[in-house]
Formats: C-alpha cells, structure tokens, sequence
C-alpha cells in the first residue's frame, strides 16, 4: 500500500494506520469531484479497511449532492471519520453536515488534530 496520494482537491497520507486526507485551499467540491476524492481514496487503500481523518480546514464548500455522496458512499472502507475544522463556523457546519446527511459509520467533528487522531485510534483494527 502506498503511504501517501495527492489529487487536484486532496492530499491523502497513511499516520499510523489512520488515512488522512486534507482539502486543498479554496475547493469547491461538486459530485464529480467527491468521486474523484473516493476513488483516489479507495484506490490508495487498497481494499483495507481504515479509519479516516478528513481536515477541512481549508476547505471552502461543497454542494449538497457531494455532501451526500460523501456520507454514504464515501464511507466504503472507513471504519470511523473524523473530521478537523479551522473554526467554530465550519465545526457548527459539519455537525449539520452528520445531523442531516448521517454518514454510515462513526463520525465526529473536532477543532484539533490530536483530538481527532485519538477519537479514531479507538476504531483502529488493522496493522500494516
């Protein structure tokens, strides 16, 4: 398995076992463009099961129709999400994001990294 992928929309890197994908600055995310995310995301971690950290920290919008793509289908081989945000703004918004949408697996927002990798160490099950 790779340790690291990058696309037009994300970077994506295996941290102890936890997939993190960060958002490049400025993305407007459409469905096109989250299947792009999932794909490369699927390919990368080649049929393993992770759990996954997204930070949006960067992250500018995306439209309903990725938000849904991305709580359901995006969810395939994720054991658990956490999602980072840069600001009290986007965490009111991702927590509104899970309320609505209500992704398939275990997913949290938090404001910090280290809280994030925590949540998610409690979901690992593989070793590579």
């Amino acid at each position: 398995m790779k340790k690291s992928f990058e696309n037009s929309y994300a970077t994506y890197s295996l941290v102890n076992n936890i997939l993190c994908v960060s958002y490049k600055k400025g993305q407007l995310i459409t469905l096109p463009a989250a299947k792009k995310i999932v794909s490369d995301r699927l390919r990368l971690q080649d049929h393993i099961s992770l759990p996954v950290l997204c930070n949006i920290s960067d992250f500018q919008y995306a439209n309903y129709a990725a938000r849904n793509y991305l709580a359901h289908t995006g969810s395939l081989l994720t054991q658990a999400v956490a999602i980072v945000c840069a600001d009290i703004e986007q965490q009111s918004m991702s927590t509104y994001f899970i309320d609505v949408c209500v992704p398939s697996v275990p997913t949290r927002v938090f404001l910090d990294e280290p809280s994030a990798f925590q949540f998610l160490h409690n979901y690992k099950k593989v070793r590579l």
